[in-house]
């Protein structure tokens, strides 16, 4: 996609600098200092396609070439997958198309071949459903990522991307407890300055609500709406931003440079995480950003996502005032062990075992979890354990409240809000 300057706008000093102004840099620790105690409000986090390589989503260069395959597959009527088709076959026929730029990075074309290659829409949209599949395995950095979230580092997430890599992590982890996903106009109203529950940001939407946010014209801005209430947020934190190229003009000129006058010049830092720094990567838009903002732009060498994230995570974990979350907030036992989590002074013999195994092994064959070739008594008691059902006391296991109120012939016995008397 050629990405032209726009003509016109109104500069300042600070924005007149020649376009080959050395890019200003600072040592990845000016990032772990925005995450020390008392050291101002948390920063944000943007996250480009480089956050998801290593977690198997397609850069925007792999989209283009297998873009190019797909469409031209449907061109000579033949399945998008043929592995006969090879990449001198489709290559040569996505050079003869005139909108196509050989010269510049590959990715340039990427909302171009969108545009003109996947036709109709709903094409388009079958495209990113297969080839962004949802349920990929995370990387290293997103479980990183989650555990600085669920902690309370960080409490607001913007992606350009469309995978839910990220979301899925958390729902199979089953934490944070609840986090707001702001993926269409309609969930806009969740977006907060002061967010109650962490909040991640579709800025393009998700593949499930394919708005043809990919097509030329499409990503020359954001929606209205989105780019205003984000704006207090670029004001008020730190921006960082992880594996993103720079080549959209709906981000960097809509969200960033267009803000940069109600961003009082992003005042509170933005950090650009370039792998080793190169300045050869950066997209021209980010050195117009930096020439606009000045010294609040700095460009943070780093060796990628993953890397960053175990980094930031080891130095936030040496933090001594940061609470670990527990299993459960509720009542507290004197030991100061969660309520469903204490131990019950009963007897092995009042647990119903045939539906502990019942439970047990309906519950690992739905999560894929392994089961021995024979179910005893043992493997159910260390299953429990795992579980929080039981724990142990020496040599012995000893059932919880959890466990009891599950398990119990009649768990009203010892827990009495275990039984419920109605009289009519």
């Amino acid at each position: 996609m050629a990405i032209r300057k726009a003509s016109g706008r109104r500069s300042s000093p600070a924005t007149e600098k020649p376009q080959s102004t050395k890019l200003a840099r600072g040592p990845i620790e000016r990032l772990f200092g925005l995450f020390r105690p008392n050291a101002g409000p948390k920063p944000l986090v943007l996250l480009g396609a480089g956050a998801s390589v290593r977690s198997g989503i397609p850069t925007s260069e792999q989209l283009v070439d297998r873009a190019a395959k797909w469409a031209y597959c449907e061109a000579h009527g033949l399945y998008q997958d043929d592995p006969n088709v090879v990449r001198s076959d489709w290559l040569r026929w996505l050079h003869d198309h005139a909108w196509y730029r050989q010269e510049g990075p590959v990715a340039d074309n990427y909302s171009a071949v969108v545009e003109h290659l996947l036709q109709p829409r709903q094409a388009r949209k079958d495209f990113f459903l297969r080839v962004i599949k949802p349920g990929v395995p995370a990387s290293s950095g997103y479980n990183r990522l989650l555990r600085l979230v669920d902690e309370g580092f960080i409490d607001t997430i913007l992606t350009t991307n469309f995978d839910t890599v990220f979301l899925d992590l958390c729902s199979s982890n089953n934490r944070p407890h609840h986090i707001d996903v702001i993926r269409t106009p309609a969930d806009y109203t969740l977006l907060s300055t002061s967010p109650r529950y962490p909040q991640y940001v579709f800025l393009h939407g998700t593949v499930e609500h394919y708005t043809d946010r990919n097509m030329t014209t499409e990503v020359q801005a954001l929606d209205v709406s989105i780019a205003q209430r984000l704006t207090p947020l670029l004001r008020d934190r730190p921006l960082i931003v992880i594996g993103y190229r720079g080549a959209e003009p709906s981000i960097m000129r809509h969200l960033f440079l267009n803000t940069v006058d109600t961003t009082e010049r992003f005042r509170q830092g933005l950090y650009w995480c370039s792998r080793n720094g190169d300045d050869n990567a950066m997209h021209p838009l980010v050195g117009e950003l930096n020439s606009a903002i000045s010294t609040n732009f700095l460009i943070i060498g780093i060796e990628g996502f993953d890397e960053l994230m175990e980094l930031l995570s080891e130095r936030c974990g040496s933090r001594p005032d940061v609470p670990t979350p527990t299993a459960s907030k509720g009542r507290q036992s004197a030991e100061g062990l969660p309520f469903d989590m204490s131990p019950v002074p009963a007897s092995l013999d009042e647990i119903d075992w045939a539906r502990v195994q019942t439970v047990l092994v309906t519950y690992c064959k739905t999560m894929s979890s392994a089961l021995p070739p024979h179910v005893g008594r043992p493997w159910l008691l260390e299953k429990m354990c795992e579980f929080d059902l039981a724990s142990k006391d020496g040599d012995s296991v000893v059932v919880t409240t959890a466990g009891y109120l599950l398990f119990a012939k009649s768990p009203q016995q010892r827990i009495g809000a275990a039984g419920v008397t109605i009289r009519v």
